[in-house]
């Protein structure tokens, strides 16, 4: 195994996508003749608006979001989630987020995907790069998602913690690492690595950046 990584994050980094993608893709399959859950979510979006907005809790924001899956069936849902990634997600995906990925791979780095978004979603998709994927898990129960996530949300310091573990477990020097990200929420796992590098980087990543001396990376599809 390699003794440096490269760590990508996925919305925003990878692919234009962000969480409420897979989300709506879902919710017109399952939920389009539910009104209810149609009331509750955008009851919530509110909320979500001014935990992402407001008080730029990544974490809080992950936990309410994930809890729009609840009573969900998990066979039907990981069906339409590969039909997602292979259609929309695929369209969203920048072309130099890819051959980024396989030049940093044919340099020796050993790619790892760290993410807040649904492992079941992104799994496929890290294997075809033959990279580790460090990402969310929905609790589930009687065939059912409850809307809960296993553990921790995968936000900030968070997915600097997980991606420490797992280079420390593999023996991988991230003084010798790359890490690429979009948002003020991937700073931590950022700064963990010895070379950063913000891609399409938000107002506030790209102030840290600046600070930090990141070379900022422009990605489009």
């Amino acid at each position: 195994m390699a003794n440096k990584l490269a760590a990508f994050d996925i919305d925003g980094t990878i692919a234009s996508s962000t969480v409420v993608h897979p989300l709506l893709y879902f919710a017109l399959r399952l939920a389009w003749a539910n009104p209810f859950w149609w009331i509750k979510t955008a009851i919530r979006a509110i909320w979500w608006l001014w935990l992402e907005r407001v008080r730029h809790d990544r974490a809080g924001f992950n936990v309410s979001f994930y809890k729009a899956y609840a009573g969900w069936p998990v066979k039907k849902t990981k069906e339409l989630a590969n039909q997602w990634r292979c259609g929309k997600f695929s369209q969203m995906c920048f072309a130099q987020a890819g051959q980024e990925m396989m030049k940093v791979k044919g340099e020796g780095y050993q790619l790892v995907l760290v993410t807040g978004g649904l492992d079941f979603l992104f799994q496929p998709f890290a294997d075809a790069f033959g990279a580790k994927l460090i990402a969310a898990s929905l609790e589930e129960k009687d065939g059912k998602f409850t809307g809960r996530l296993v553990g921790d949300p995968l936000a900030g310091e968070k997915k600097a913690q997980l991606l420490r573990e797992y280079a420390q477990e593999h023996g991988i020097s991230l003084l010798q690492s790359y890490a690429y990200g979009d948002s003020g929420g991937d700073a931590p796992m950022m700064a963990a690595c010895g070379t950063a590098f913000a891609v399409n980087p938000s107002k506030g990543l790209r102030r840290i950046a600046a600070r930090k001396g990141w070379q900022a990376l422009k990605f489009s599809h």
